[in-house]
């Protein structure tokens, strides 16, 4: 089975293009304004009017008042194979009337007090801007020193720091991530006229030994990002960079006769507020893409994908419904649409043009267009 809530998600090949433009958008006033409203779920200071947030950018499996930040590790029996990532959103901003000439941060990862993981910054490495690896911190890219001057602070300085999970340890158990920083900012230089030290460590990620039917991560735009169960598996590729949490469940509800098993895909894309992402939107354009992979030894032998793909069902915000055909646009062919509420499925195709046809192994791929989250019965 293969659901991928895809907003027009397509594959991990260009992360460094993606880190590239998330580092070249650093100054964004808007991801610096949707970061500091969200103080309650992150580690905040102030030092002579410089605010820092180290904000987790992990599904919260917890409440908004009581937040549990959480990823899954990577390897291959937990993850498919996958490298699955953790993430913090670093911003720093003077936002008093205060004068700020320079600001010096310095962060590093940790898990359960030791060393953590390196930072990824891409192929070739871009690293955030105004950052270089701290050589005293290791292992060697897993700790920053960054310098930024008013002309930086006054707007505002915003970056992402993307981690692999690492295999899961031999005890079987969860770990923490946490990142661990100081600031430190004054009139001149680090060594002339220097503001106190703030040292602070971000709110606690914790690495969670996930099985496969049940996965959370940072999923980097285009990054495929999977799951599965009862032989099936589901799949999420993004447009843009966000938290996701997917599950795939064998329902023991009654579904099609044409199935010998009912499956249930879950997802659950929320941003720093805790609020839905919505996708095709001016913020995140182009729909999000669910293919659902179902095996042919999970299939009756009358099965029939065209009938089948009038059978998918879906439960959101927008209510529960049978999903409806998508329909090509005016535009022209390739263009489509979703007719009504936030899903469509792609049509049947002979040569799998559209995501929706039976492969030559006889199993059935379903490609599902959206907006939002929300659960597909299939």
């Amino acid at each position: 089975m293969h659901h991928s809530d895809e907003n027009q998600f397509g594959g991990g090949r260009s992360f460094s293009r993606v880190v590239g433009r998330t580092l070249r958008s650093s100054a964004s006033a808007l991801v610096i304004g949707m970061a500091l409203a969200a103080s309650c779920l992150s580690a905040k200071a102030g030092t002579n009017g410089l605010t820092v947030e180290v904000t987790p950018l992990a599904p919260n499996i917890g409440t908004a008042l009581v937040p549990v930040y959480t990823v899954s590790y990577s390897g291959d029996k937990a993850a498919l194979g996958q490298l699955l990532n953790a993430a913090y959103l670093i911003t720093l901003k003077n936002d008093t009337s205060s004068n700020v000439t320079n600001a010096w941060f310095k962060v590093q990862s940790s898990i359960d007090n030791g060393p953590g993981p390196k930072f990824e910054f891409g192929d070739p490495e871009v690293l955030p801007q105004g950052c270089v690896k701290d050589t005293q911190v290791s292992p060697l890219g897993s700790g920053l020193i960054c310098q930024y001057s008013s002309l930086q602070l006054d707007p505002g300085v915003s970056f992402t720091l993307v981690m692999h999970s690492p295999n899961p340890p031999q005890s079987g158990k969860d770990s923490n991530l946490k990142l661990s920083w100081t600031v430190q900012a004054g009139q001149g230089s680090a060594d002339s006229n220097p503001s106190n030290i703030v040292k602070k460590d971000s709110p606690v990620t914790v690495l969670s030994v996930n099985s496969e039917a049940g996965l959370r991560s940072y999923v980097l735009k285009d990054d495929p990002f999977k799951v599965a169960n009862g032989g099936s598996q589901t799949e999420v590729k993004p447009s843009q960079s966000v938290p996701v949490d997917l599950k795939q469940a064998v329902n023991g509800n009654s579904c099609s006769p044409m199935y010998k098993k009912c499956l249930q895909s879950t997802l659950k894309i929320l941003d720093v507020n805790g609020l839905e992402i919505q996708f095709n939107t001016t913020a995140h354009p182009g729909y999000l893409v669910i293919n659902l992979l179902r095996d042919k030894s999970t299939l009756k032998g009358f099965a029939d994908i065209s009938i089948a793909a009038t059978q998918l069902h879906y439960t959101g915000a927008d209510g529960s419904y049978t999903i409806p055909m998508c329909q090509e646009t005016s535009l022209g062919s390739g263009v489509w649409t979703i007719p009504l509420y936030s899903r469509c499925v792609m049509p049947v195709s002979t040569d799998g043009s559209t995501g929706t046809f039976v492969d030559g192994a006889g199993h059935f791929h379903f490609r599902v267009l959206g907006n939002s989250n929300g659960v597909v019965d299939w």
